[in-house]
């Protein structure tokens, strides 16, 4: 029974057993005693022979040896163990151990004259007596309270007590067990007041704190995270992290939660978006640190900061560098910022790599080796003295120059730096600038220098061209006029001597002669093709060749070499010769002042290849002909070659490096023009006393060259029944003309003008009606009068004479309906080729 009534009192196993232990060592000490006195007894009963009296007052010290069994244990146990009983609802103590007086002041005396109740906290009454009631029926009790100590002091008592019940099972007394834990209630009190401090902390600090366990299941969250997500704490508690990651990052957020339980970091931060209750987004900035705990699972606490702002601000900065990058890269400028103290670049913008054509993983260059590697020793004076220049001037220098530098791989580009120095207590601190690759702007600025002397070399010879044209315009009617005549003259000494037949004849190649001159000219003023046909550049250079070879030196070699695959060119083989003509005899000309000095022979080499145009020579062209191939004729020497600071003059009007007498300066003018009529190109490569190389290429046909037409007898034709109306300014061809035309029986009408001519038109009959039309006439163009007559009758044959004609003008005048066009000096043999046809068809 003591036993268990000890077990109830000391829940405490160790404590229990302890008390239990000292309790039965006393008991055997009692015993051992007692059986000592009852040995005594014996011994005396017999000695006394029955004394009684004696006995009974042994018997009564046994009984009292035996009561006092529970009082050393309560002694023993610490703290301290009462009886008590209850009295009018008041408590009052049978037997307290002397722990009680120890730890409270008070005696049994002071407890039972005003009642336990009186010493207990105001606040821990009402429990009190709720207890006073369970435990006299015949419940056990456990209760903490606080009692007022006699000193003053409030300590905290954990008390337990067991009702003790008579034979008849009525309530007697209950016997106690109380301990000071006022330690443990404070310590408990301090933990909940912090634990308060914690809570209040965690939902007031503005970031949102979740606890997790392993698995990442919250097992708390905070005010601020429910306040964030837009969710209530009981929606989140027992639910798995992923609920509020969206649909498209949650497997990766889960693969991430999965390898940091189980790797070795304890910490680790990351940015993600979370979704709230509502569906929208938010973007969170998570600190994650992970902890074991003694029951020996892994568990999280998380710290998560909204930063969907920032995130956003920073979404447009990147936005915004993004387009400066693309700005820079399309304007090719990069930005950077170099340090002087140390001397060393701080900042170099990706665009800048690129100018440079630097590897980005290499890093910045230090200042010795972007001096070293990426400028030449005259770049680098030219930059520091722009350097000091700019800090000797004011406290922020601004200024800019142009370098040319050295690339990463070796290039060669051309910068624009534009830059600010800061200086402090006058020496240099920072520089910052932007780096312009202006390679491409000066290479168009060199182009269009070129394109401009091209332009005012082209406007010389537009404006020599002009006058060459108008002049070879009136020769060629005046040589018209003369050829007419001379053929008249013929007609009517056809029965006189043979010597007269000599001098006309002379009169005749005299006129030819002057009429490729005329020819020429008109090639120098780039007006009019007269015999456009196809043709091989290999024969007009084996036909200048065979003139050459009799009047150039032997010293001088000719050699052609000729690809297998060149095809012909549409041009006028007379100029194209003049051409080639012209190119040579000024090769001739560089290489004979060397012969016998510093050569011993020259040679003179033309080359004939099917290709493309190279790039450098198609950075000098307005308009670029790509990758299409074109016939290219080199002519080359080994003369004393043309002095680079003139090449630019040689195709100049009158310019000449020629003594007097020697030459015009309108040769190669004249050779530009014709290349630039056959829609060519020239180009030129030379080094003074190497030689000189002309690059000449033409636009390529396939078709065949057609041969030439039989020249007509015109002796032997009568033109009886044809009419024909001559339309002319220039009186002496009219009247040769009409002439001629009349003798072999045509009959002929002549008009002065356009207008005439029209007026004239109208009267005659249209049978067998054929005008001869001159195309350039004042007032009134051939064009014009052409137009006119088509409108009259729209089948009006007309034959044109012009003195120059272009390509294109000659198209358009047989898209309004000319049969035929003849280039002055026509000789009447073609008129009468052009007359006999289309009258035998009609």
């Amino acid at each position: 029974m003591l036993y268990d009534n000890l077990k109830s009192l000391i829940p405490d196993e160790a404590l229990c057993n302890k008390v239990l232990t000292l309790f039965n060592r006393e008991l055997e000490q009692r015993d051992q005693k007692i059986a000592e006195l009852q040995d005594t007894l014996a011994r005396t009963v017999e000695t006394l022979h029955g004394d009684v009296r004696e006995k009974l007052r042994l018997e009564e010290e046994l009984k009292n040896h035996s009561d006092g069994k529970f009082r050393i244990a309560a002694e023993l146990a610490g703290d301290y163990i009462y009886e008590a009983i209850i009295d009018d609802n008041k408590i009052c103590a049978l037997y307290a151990s002397q722990g009680f007086t120890k730890l409270t002041g008070y005696t049994i005396d002071d407890i039972n004259r005003e009642g336990w109740q009186h010493y207990i906290h105001p606040d821990d009454l009402p429990a009190a007596q709720q207890t006073i009631r369970e435990i006299a029926p015949h419940k056990p009790s456990r209760f903490e309270y606080r009692i007022r100590c006699k000193d003053g002091r409030t300590i905290w008592l954990r008390d337990f007590s067991q009702p003790i019940f008579d034979e008849q099972g009525r309530f007697v007394k209950f016997i106690g067990f109380s301990r000071n834990i006022t330690a443990e209630k404070e310590a408990s009190l301090a933990l909940q007041r912090e634990r308060q401090l914690l809570d209040t902390l965690l939902n007031t600090v503005p970031m949102g704190i979740c606890f997790a366990d392993e698995d990442g299941t919250f097992l708390s969250v905070n005010k601020t995270l429910t306040e964030l997500l837009g969710y209530d704490k009981s929606e989140l508690l027992g639910n798995h992290f992923s609920i509020i990651i969206p649909e498209a990052y949650r497997e990766y957020a889960k693969a991430a939660h999965r390898t940091f339980m189980a790797g070795d970091s304890l910490i680790i931060t990351s940015e993600m978006p979370v979704q709230r209750k509502d569906g929208t987004q938010r973007w969170v900035r998570i600190t994650t640190q992970k902890f074991q705990r003694d029951d020996g699972k892994w568990y999280r606490v998380s710290a998560t900061e909204d930063i969907t702002e920032e995130h956003r601000e920073r979404e447009e900065k990147n936005k915004l560098l993004d387009l400066l990058a693309r700005t820079q890269a399309m304007t090719h400028i990069g930005s950077w910022e170099f340090d002087f103290q140390p001397l060393r670049f701080t900042q170099w913008s990706d665009e800048l790599f690129r100018i440079y054509e630097r590897p980005l993983e290499l890093g910045l260059p230090s200042a010795e080796e972007y001096a070293e590697r990426y400028l030449s020793p005259e770049s680098h004076r030219a930059l520091q003295a722009f350097v000091a220049n700019l800090i000797s001037t004011s406290p922020q220098a601004e200024g800019e120059i142009e370098l040319p530098i050295i690339t990463h791989t070796g290039g060669h580009k051309v910068i624009r730096v534009r830059q600010v120095i800061m200086l402090e207590n006058g020496q240099p601190k920072v520089a910052q600038g932007m780096t312009q690759d202006i390679t491409r702007e000066k290479l168009l600025e060199q182009q269009k220098e070129e394109l401009t002397k091209q332009l005012i070399q082209a406007q010389k010879l537009e404006a020599i061209g002009t006058l060459a044209g108008g002049i070879a315009h009136e020769f060629n009617n005046i040589l018209a006029g003369m050829l007419g005549n001379v053929r008249l003259l013929e007609r009517k000494l056809q029965h006189e001597k043979p010597v007269a037949q000599k001098y006309i004849d002379q009169l005749v190649t005299l006129n030819h002669r002057a009429a490729t001159i005329v020819s020429q000219m008109l090639g120098f003023a780039r007006q009019g093709k007269y015999e456009v046909q196809p043709l091989s550049l290999k024969a007009c250079v084996d036909n200048v060749s065979r003139i050459l070879l009799t009047t150039t030196d032997r010293r001088i070699r000719f050699h052609l070499n000729t690809a297998a695959d060149v095809p012909m060119i549409h041009g006028d083989p007379v100029q194209i010769e003049q051409v080639i003509l012209n190119l040579a005899k000024n090769a001739i000309d560089a290489i004979e002042p060397l012969l016998g000095k510093s050569r011993e022979q020259g040679h003179i080499e033309f080359e004939l290849r099917y290709e493309p145009i190279p790039e450098h020579f198609q950075n000098k062209l307005v308009q670029k002909t790509g990758d299409m191939p074109m016939v290219l004729l080199k002519i080359s020497d080994n003369g004393t070659g043309i002095p680079k600071e003139i090449q630019h003059k040689i195709f100049e009007p009158f310019f000449t490096t020629k003594p007097v007498g020697k030459g015009t300066g309108l040769g190669l003018p004249m050779v530009y023009g014709i290349v630039q009529n056959h829609s060519g190109h020239l180009f030129l490569e030379s080094e003074a006393s190497k030689g000189t190389s002309f690059y000449l290429y033409f636009p390529a046909v396939s078709v065949s060259a057609q041969e030439p037409s039989a020249s007509v007898a015109t002796q032997s034709f009568d033109l009886s029944g044809i009419r024909v109306l001559v339309i002319d300014d220039e009186a002496p061809i009219r009247e040769m003309l009409a002439e001629y035309l009349s003798e072999l029986g045509a009959e002929v009408t002549v008009a002065e003008n356009g207008q005439a001519g029209i007026d004239a038109f109208h009267t005659l009959p249209k049978e067998n009606l054929f005008v001869i039309l001159d195309l350039n006439m004042p007032d009134m163009s051939g064009e014009q009068v052409l137009k006119v007559l088509r409108e009259i009758d729209s089948r009006v044959r007309v034959l044109i004479g012009t003195g120059y004609l272009e390509n294109e003008q000659k198209m358009r005048l047989n898209g309004f309906g000319a049969m035929q066009v003849l280039t002055k000096p026509y000789s009447l043999d073609d008129i009468i080729a052009a007359l006999l046809p289309a009258h035998d068809t009609a």
